[in-house]
């Protein structure tokens, strides 16, 4: 078995070494085009360059954004100095600066909108959105996301399209509001299916999957997983695996079934830890050790639990570090070790506070809370317990902020129905209306041909009807003509016998008295 895995493993290796090298080449490949290119050019191919790098290598996405950016600059090339912009959100996004993320993608929004390219414009939204969204201004993300998901489905932009319910998914998970992230992930799953992305399959279907756990659709959840990790392992994702053992591992700690657990999850932590991803590392050892708290081997719980908070604070993971320490602190708060136990949770607390996670500090200020009050220290309970307090009722505003800005723009969005029906109305109305005037027109044409045809048989009638009297009065002139000579030869042949008979007299000689030779003669001529 483990010889299975080490060979899949080189192979995953070779095909990440294979893929590695061929964004080399296109990188290189484009280089080589850059030094030999004329100016006007050289603007689109340093943004593809900037593109190119991201993922991988965002210094250098950034050095090639900034760069095309001066020249676009200096060529007045709006268009190529609004990808720049686009290209350098994306960067300080990365980075984590927000403030200047959203002052390039606003440069870049402009100046979409001055050149009307509805796809580039939907896309610096969902960036905008995107930005929000990390700064935890849910409210302002979901404006943004759905301004962005209008756009993309008017130009039928199908992958956008899922890419942008998955964000709104998101946002209505982190809400609470499970039902409603549920419909949007199974829209997304629905356009990945149809497209065969696979990654995009993937990774819905396990947000499917935890939006069903939420809602305590167990089976309906395990089902669903079981068929995304027979897809992950056909198609040798291992982040995928990973991301997949670990919501079946959760499923199965849901469940109290801790065994079942802890293999999913240790499944997920090998996968992980061949990615080297510190973050997601840490995560992946967090939940091993919440099993082994709930399965009440503490010095393992804890082991993993320290393994996961250094390695999150290493990697600048403050959210994530916090929430181990705080889980630390139950630990130690059940032993009962109360220097060990505050100390964890106000370290939770200070990371907490560093990234602005009220749910995390409620949290914190509420079991620093418990700690003191267990402990006997009531002052310091009694000083947790407002700070409890003043997060809540934070908590509670931005909620209601939430609330109303959902109530706005489900207004928005009904405004824009019933526009949009109002439209589809006139659109009905003036179908109908060509209808008519199609089949008035189709009438008057069927009148005038079927007119025409019966004038060209009239004609054809008329003409067939002169043909026959004219043949037939020139019957009539033969016949005419016929008997005429008929009766002319008739009239002729009876005096000219005659005369042929008296002309055979004469002809024959002989001794006629004159007499007789005269009277022969008088009668032929008469």
């Amino acid at each position: 078995m483990k010889q299975i895995k080490t060979i899949v493993v080189l192979l995953i290796v070779l095909m990440v070494s294979g893929l590695y090298a061929a964004q080399l080449d296109k990188i290189d490949s484009l280089k080589q085009i850059l030094r030999s290119t004329a100016e006007g050019e050289t603007v689109d191919l340093l943004n593809q360059l900037a593109e190119a790098h991201a993922g991988d290598e965002w210094e250098k996405s950034q050095r090639y954004a900034s760069l095309a950016l001066d020249l676009a600059g200096s060529l007045d090339d709006k268009y190529g100095s609004a990808v720049a912009n686009m290209n350098l959100a994306l960067y300080y996004n990365r980075a984590q600066n927000y403030r200047e993320a959203l002052d390039h993608a606003a440069v870049a929004l402009s100046q979409f909108e001055q050149i009307s390219d509805d796809w580039q414009i939907a896309r610096t939204l969902r960036t905008i959105g995107t930005t929000y969204a990390l700064l935890n201004q849910t409210d302002q993300s979901l404006d943004y996301f759905l301004r962005s998901l209008i756009i993309f489905e008017d130009i039928q932009s199908e992958q956008d399209v899922a890419e942008n319910v998955m964000a709104l998914g998101r946002i209505y998970s982190e809400w609470g509001q499970s039902e409603k992230a549920l419909r949007f992930y199974e829209r997304a799953n629905a356009i990945y299916t149809e497209k065969l992305d696979y990654k995009g399959m993937l990774v819905s279907g396990n947000l499917m999957a935890q939006a069903l756990m939420s809602l305590d659709r167990f089976e309906e959840a395990k089902e669903l997983l079981q068929q995304t990790l027979s897809t992950a392992d056909e198609h040798l994702s291992l982040q995928l695996q990973a991301l997949t053992y670990t919501s079946l591992g959760e499923l199965y700690h849901r469940q109290a079934q801790l065994n079942t657990a802890l293999d999913y999850y240790l499944n997920a932590l090998e996968l992980k830890q061949q990615q080297s991803h510190q973050g997601e590392l840490a995560l992946a050892l967090s939940d091993v050790a919440g099993v082994y708290q709930d399965a009440g081997d503490v010095p393992k719980a804890l082991s993993y639990f320290k393994q996961g908070q250094q390695l999150a604070e290493e990697s600048g993971e403050l959210a994530i570090s916090a929430e181990i320490w705080l889980r630390i602190g139950e630990l130690y708060m059940q032993m009962g070790k109360q220097s060990k136990t505050t100390q964890a949770m106000r370290s939770g607390l200070k990371h907490a506070q560093q990234v602005t996670e009220l749910t995390v500090i409620q949290r914190a200020n509420f079991l620093l809370t418990e700690a003191y009050s267990r402990f006997g220290q009531a002052g310091k309970a009694l000083g947790y317990q407002k700070a409890l307090q003043e997060t809540t009722d934070e908590l509670n505003r931005q909620q209601s902020s939430q609330r109303v800005a959902e109530l706005e723009i489900r207004y928005e969005l009904d405004k824009m129905d019933r526009e949009l029906s109002d439209l589809k109305g006139d659109a009905v109305i003036k179908d109908i209306e060509y209808k008519r005037q199609v089949t008035v027109m189709l009438i008057a044409g069927t009148f005038s041909a079927a007119l025409m045809v019966l004038v060209v048989i009239f004609i054809f009638y008329r003409s067939s009807l002169l043909r026959r009297a004219e043949r037939e009065k020139m019957d009539q002139s033969l016949r005419l003509k016929a008997d005429f000579t008929a009766m002319l030869v008739h009239d002729l042949r009876s005096p000219l016998t005659s005369v042929f008979g008296f002309a055979e007299l004469l002809k024959m000689g002989g001794e006629k008295p004159q007499a007789q030779i005269h009277d022969i003669a008088k009668t032929i001529r008469e």
